[in-house]
């Protein structure tokens, strides 16, 4: 009698804490590292994925229930990288605008407690299957910290994947646009700009490897940066450029900056290589920076970068930066038009910015172990005519759909 009792009570528990599990079958799986399943099976058991097969395979347990899918497609949730997601509702409200600090060095502001859950912005993104988004803050030479954040959750605790992933660094640009002259000229300001950010770092390293007294907040920011547990996102876009801080951030053992933006990274790709760089490239729906550059040069670069074996992820800086990550499967759809294969897009998405913030070891791949994070569309999700999803879940919790522009569609169509 005690142990019918017992077992009953865990029956009970494992069912009121998400522990049942489910097997998806007929399924078209994008595993987001590359392949694919084609009527493949996965079990999902509470917040977890616990296998992954071919329908031919034997499953490891009986599932609780199974979900029959009908050769619908399922994802591992999108991830927007470099966004300002979360931290900003209408731009011309200042009271909404939290990605931006006053003055040039912020290194310690901190995305994650300005993340606002309650945005009206994020249901429209998880509607494309978005699911993830780097929170970052902008402007300024050092900008702060960001985070990685859960795009459904009660407040920015329960929101936070990776609390403050890295510093996010504006190098200048050797070449600024007057509008006077109506053309670039050289930046007076480039070489007093670069020593302002070696120095910086240099006190930083200084401050940490001391007695860190009195506190200084702004190099207690760099906390992690030089033994590898922070990334340092630089945006640049300059060969010269790119070339001179990657130099600059590995003498100071920065063991793994990040290139942003980066629309002239195809141009240094060995080097990149080389030197383990990855890239969180800008936008491609975008014209290309120079005026001799191929029209379709912002379409190609994914996959330029990927054929020389660079890590890219896709994002969405430009204008509208966090409104726009809507379209951010449709950017990965570009990419496969113009010469990425088909799953490599599905990677810049999911896998690559997963592995460049750090957090791959949960996110970003439809496989045992990792984090039941995914969604299920009725139709290829880089397609815009195409792309329907039906379900979301983030770590196992269904996700709402509804959001207000379908409230407003339907009120008024």
């Amino acid at each position: 009698m005690k142990n019918s009792i017992i077992i009953t009570l865990l029956s009970i528990g494992s069912v009121l804490y998400g522990q049942t599990s489910t097997l998806y079958t007929n399924a078209h799986l994008h595993i987001g590292n590359g392949n694919a399943i084609e009527n493949g099976q996965m079990l999902v058991k509470g917040s977890d994925i616990v296998w992954v097969g071919t329908e031919n395979d034997a499953r490891p347990e009986t599932p609780d229930s199974v979900v029959t899918l009908s050769n619908k497609h399922v994802y591992p949730g999108f991830i927007a990288p470099a966004t300002s997601t979360g931290l900003v509702e209408v731009e011309a409200v200042r009271a909404t605008v939290d990605f931006r600090e006053v003055g040039n060095d912020n290194p310690n502001a901190r995305a994650a407690i300005a993340f606002n859950t309650d945005s009206r912005i994020l249901p429209t993104l998880i509607y494309n299957g978005v699911l993830i988004a780097q929170s970052s803050p902008q402007t300024g030479i050092f900008s702060g910290m960001s985070s990685v954040m859960r795009m459904q959750e009660r407040n920015w605790e329960e929101a936070v994947i990776r609390l403050d992933d890295g510093i996010h660094i504006h190098w200048p640009n050797p070449m600024r646009f007057d509008r006077k002259k109506g053309k670039l000229v050289v930046n007076e300001t480039y070489h007093e700009t670069v020593q302002h950010i070696l120095k910086t770092l240099d006190d930083a390293k200084a401050y940490l490897s001391g007695s860190r007294q009195p506190i200084n907040l702004k190099l207690e920011a760099f906390t992690g940066l030089f033994d590898g547990q922070k990334r340092a996102y630089i945006y640049t876009n300059k060969p010269g450029a790119m070339l001179e801080a990657i130099d600059a951030f590995k003498k100071r053992s920065v063991s793994y900056p990040v290139l942003v933006g980066a629309m002239d990274a195809h141009l240094i790709a060995s080097y990149l290589v080389e030197h383990n760089v990855p890239v969180i490239l800008s936008r491609p729906h975008e014209l290309p920076m120079h005026s001799d550059d191929p029209i379709d040069l912002p379409f190609k670069s994914a996959a330029l970068l990927h054929n020389e074996g660079v890590t890219v992820a896709l994002s969405n800086i430009g204008r509208m930066p966090v409104m726009g990550n809507r379209n951010l499967p449709f950017m990965a759809g570009t990419a496969v038009t113009y010469g990425l294969e088909y799953e490599q897009a599905v990677a810049c998405i999911t896998a690559n910015p997963a592995r460049i913030m750090g957090i791959d070891d949960r996110y970003g791949t439809l496989e045992a172990g990792k984090s039941a994070t995914f969604f299920i569309s009725e139709g290829d999700a880089l397609n815009m005519k195409t792309l329907h999803v039906k379900e979301a879940f983030i770590d196992g919790k269904t996700v709402d759909m509804t959001n207000w522009q379908e409230e407003l569609f339907e009120k008024w169509k």
